[in-house]
């Protein structure tokens, strides 16, 4: 890191299509929330297999895995491949293998939405595949039906006391604290994989943040959307700020 400028964050982009040409493209929030709390987000193309990706992740001082579609069946125990959506096979390849190196180097990560499922997958974890078919008790809808604004809170999580997670938040309470989040997601984590515990549930169960002993590396994912709340004068774009802070804290380190 330069002592000039702040840590440098890669975010892995997901692959988009326009007039006929592939794109490696990210959404401005991401980048935003990043810069907003101190740090240099750095864009990863979807290179599969190409040393530019290793060359990029070897000047990282930290790996932001970001939201969108379904993982590809083949990379854990699917149950159910015919509800999978939005298949993004590059993106794939190269965020599970990121992941993977950023685990295993302790590499400090921050996974959103998808990202939280790319990391319990990269860890040997599982997923379900679709809530509203699997999780038949639920009464919390985490997808939107319709268009919704991106920073609404849609449903309160449980956050576990004493976790990385409430640390971040500045959460107090010995029994756990509730905090209103956005929900954008069909998907959920099922196993979490090697390493990593759950620090956050909907009250419906569906996991909402895994996490791993810090001292092992800072690594949280999240099942909401905080990069779309930071710019909310609210008490949960409050959160959703400190949530970044300290991830661009750490990665300071």
């Amino acid at each position: 890191m330069s002592a000039s400028h702040g840590p440098l964050i890669g975010i892995v982009c997901a692959s988009l299509t326009r007039n006929d040409a592939p794109y490696s493209a990210s959404p401005l929030s991401y980048s935003r929330a990043v810069a907003q709390a101190g740090g240099v987000p750095l864009l990863i193309p979807l290179l599969p297999g190409s040393e530019a990706v290793w060359g990029l992740y070897a000047r990282l001082d930290g790996l932001l895995l970001a939201g969108g579609g379904d993982v590809d069946a083949r990379h854990y125990a699917c149950r159910a491949p015919e509800l999978l959506t939005s298949i993004d096979l590059p993106r794939d390849e190269v965020e599970l293998a990121l992941c993977r190196r950023a685990l295993a180097d302790g590499l400090p990560i921050l996974a959103i939405c998808r990202g939280i499922q790319v990391l319990a997958v990269a860890a040997g974890g599982t997923l379900v595949e679709d809530i509203p078919s699997q999780v038949p008790h639920s009464t919390l809808r985490h997808r939107p039906d319709g268009p919704a604004p991106r920073d609404a809170v849609a449903h309160a999580v449980r956050v576990s006391p004493q976790s990385l997670l409430a640390d971040a938040l500045q959460l107090e309470g010995e029994n756990g604290a509730d905090v209103g989040v956005n929900s954008f997601h069909h998907q959920a984590v099922r196993d979490p994989g090697e390493g990593l515990t759950v620090s956050a549930v909907a009250s419906d169960g569906v996991v909402e943040a895994l996490e791993r002993d810090a001292a092992r590396g800072h690594v949280l994912g999240v099942q909401w959307h905080p990069e779309e709340m930071v710019v909310a004068d609210t008490d949960a774009g409050a959160l959703a700020r400190r949530l970044f802070r300290r991830y661009v804290e750490v990665c300071r380190l």
